[in-house]
């Protein structure tokens, strides 16, 4: 079975991660295979945005439009509590 999220899903992430179109199946192919801390660590090192990353604003900024506009009612700011730094 296969599944989409078209929009976003919670508004308190863990963890981001951007990767190009071309690069999915690697990514998907990855997260299946991660294991453990060390497999995540690496997974978040290739594909994360982490806060410690230059663009993280600017690619928040980014996602809290797309929210905006694919959820116009719904649409709120991120909670960045839970998201991990480093």
């Amino acid at each position: 079975m296969r599944a989409a999220a078209r929009a976003v899903l919670g508004a308190y992430p863990n963890a981001r991660f951007v990767f190009k179109r071309s690069e999915l199946t690697d990514f998907v192919t990855n997260v299946g295979r991660s294991d453990g801390e060390a497999s995540y660590r690496e997974l978040r090192t290739r594909y994360g945005m982490l806060r410690s990353n230059e663009r993280f604003w600017a690619f928040s900024d980014e996602m809290n439009a797309a929210h905006r506009r694919s959820s116009p009612i719904e649409h709120g700011l991120f909670d960045y509590n839970r998201l991990e730094a480093y």
